[in-house]
This record gives structure tokens, sequence and C-alpha cells, in this order.
């Protein structure tokens, strides 16, 4: 995760490995809680059926990496998971509900970050009112300068 520090993963992966709803071995209440927060198709690419440690562990990892359309806009599966147990877990601590809140915004503002770093390393072409702009005055130059050769003795 190239958002937070290695420090902030090891207490993030400690809360949800902590985590009242993460720590059942239930193989269908895990695939109906990734189901309920939109990442059903995840299922498949972690096993549900192990430990609450390694289960957390692998969700992260792969979670860091997939993206989800939600309400048009593209966010981080791990993301939209800890928006959703801060949500629905009535047992977790303010600290922890806190903390969670400061991984999101600190994903938020990477995001943002990035995503306004790669707009501007595209190359920037002239828009076609410019190009338009541009022709025309060209064409009135040329104009000017027959008319004043025209003119000329």
């Amino acid at each position: 995760m190239k958002f937070i520090t290695t420090q902030e993963l090891v207490q993030l992966q400690q809360i949800l490995i902590n985590n009242t709803l993460l720590q059942t071995a239930d193989v269908e209440f895990r695939s109906a809680l990734l189901t309920n927060c939109g990442l059903g198709k995840y299922c498949g690419l972690v096993s549900l059926d192990k430990t609450s440690i390694q289960f957390v562990i692998s969700l992260c990892a792969k979670l860091s990496d997939a993206f989800i359309k939600v309400d048009g806009s593209e966010r981080l599966g791990l993301v939209v998971l800890l928006e959703y147990i801060s949500q629905i877990d009535l047992s977790l601590s303010t600290k922890d509900k806190n903390f969670i809140q400061y991984v999101i915004t600190k994903w938020e503002q990477w995001h943002i970050s990035n995503t306004e770093r790669q707009q501007s390393e595209l190359p920037s072409f002239p828009s076609s009112q410019a190009l338009i702009t541009s022709s025309q005055d060209s064409t009135t130059e040329t104009e000017e300068e027959q008319t004043d050769s025209e003119n000329a003795p």
C-alpha cells in the first residue's frame, strides 16, 4: 500500500484482526460481508476459511490493488471495506474508528494527488477552438499582407 506507512498498515491489520465481524471463520458470513459492501467478486481471491490473521492479511493485500466503482467514482477495495466496517460494526472503539477514518482520508488525499500528477504528465494539445482562432488569425494576416503588396508603389 503506497499511501500508508508500514507501521500504519500493521496498526490497521491489528484493528481488522480484532474486529468482531472478521474474527469469525464462517465462510458464508465472510462471503456475505464482502458481498454486502460491494466486494463479492473478490471472494474467490482470498481464502475465506482461514484464521482471522491469515484472512485479514490476505484480504488487505488483495483489496489494496482492487478498484471498484462506487457512486460513479473509482474507490480502492480496501477503502470500501473500511468504510463499511466503520459504519456497521458498533463494537469499534472511537480510537479505532478515528484511525480507520484517518486511513480513508489519507488514501483519498493520495488518490487525488496521484490523479492530478498523472493528468499533469499528459501531453497538452491545443483545443480545437484555439486551433480555429489561430487559423483565422493567420488567414487575416495573409489577407492584410496581400492587400499591402497590391497597394505598394
